[in-house]
């Protein structure tokens, strides 16, 4: 494309209906299938003038579609038997968190598998996503359908943070009393099976009051 000021770099290849009014995509619409590249927009978005105004195309499959597909799907398997560590479970959802909320202006099976996933579990993920109609090619990320839907993130002020998902709110695991104390401060109670504690300094078990075991004669140096 070259207009009157600039150069515009973009490239479109499209199959049109043939003869007998066969579309070709044939679902019968009657509609155009193709590729468009535009290397001056990040990512792999392509710019909306010129897929909607120039083209007068969208996408065969809208973005915030399959991302949330690759939200859901992923959440999916995390918690089906393919995963069946509780630890891997929990270091899996904590990665999908933070690819949804990441700045890449793109989302990819094959780049979440390679960088999050033990390589074991990397074949039976993208079976799951294929399975899912989740492409294992990079596409646009657009989170209107996933973001305020399923996780929640409380942020304290002691800068404690505290990721959970709406169903365990909804479920009562998670618990918020703002009503608890008279200096707005809020309790949070947490009640489920602790599966590991991570990080320097994480507490250990404390032994209950009254049976620690008095030191003998063998004990002593």
């Amino acid at each position: 494309m070259f207009t009157d000021r600039a150069n515009v770099y973009k490239l479109a290849v499209v199959k049109l209906p043939d003869g007998d009014g066969d579309d070709a995509d044939g679902d019968g619409d009657g509609a155009v299938v193709g590729h468009a590249a535009d290397p001056q927009t990040a990512g792999r978005r392509l710019a909306d003038f010129f897929l909607g105004d120039f083209l007068g195309c969208r996408y065969a499959q809208d973005p915030d579609v399959l991302t949330q597909r690759f939200h859901d799907a992923t959440a999916e398997w995390i918690n089906s038997d393919d995963v069946p560590d509780p630890a891997t479970r929990a270091r899996y959802a904590v990665a999908l968190l933070a690819e949804i909320n990441s700045a890449r202006p793109q989302v990819s099976v094959r780049e979440f598998a390679r960088e999050h996933l033990a390589a074991d579990d990397r074949d039976p993920y993208r079976r799951a996503m294929a399975d899912a109609g989740v492409p294992a090619a990079a596409f646009p990320k657009d989170l209107a359908l996933v973001n305020n839907r399923s996780t929640v993130q409380m942020n304290f002020e002691s800068r404690t943070y505290l990721v959970t998902t709406r169903d365990a709110i909804a479920e009562g695991i998670v618990q918020v009393d703002e009503d608890s104390d008279p200096h707005g401060t809020a309790a949070v109670h947490i009640r489920d099976r602790l599966t590991s504690v991570k990080g320097r300094g994480a507490p250990g078990r404390r032994t209950p009051p009254g049976t620690q075991r008095p030191a003998s004669a063998d004990d002593r140096p």
